[in-house]
């Protein structure tokens, strides 16, 4: 919903899920790469792009593939 979107929201989420998991020290996640918001906001918390590797959904939508290590 575009009234809660640029707040923050998102990242807190991440970070929240984070500090409630601190065994885990690898996260992972896709995201659709047409999506630029979502690969920005991946990016801006800290995850990395696993090489060029994406799965193609149905044309013009792409999977592509995150990982943060903590």
């Amino acid at each position: 919903m575009p009234s809660y979107q640029n707040r923050g929201y998102a990242q807190l989420m991440l970070r929240s899920l984070e500090t409630h998991f601190p065994a885990v020290n690898c996260w992972q996640l896709d995201t659709i790469a047409e999506e630029a918001k979502l690969v920005q906001l991946y990016q801006h918390a800290g995850y990395t792009q696993l090489g060029q590797y994406c799965d193609e959904i149905q044309p013009q939508m792409h999977l592509i593939y995150f990982e943060k290590r903590l």
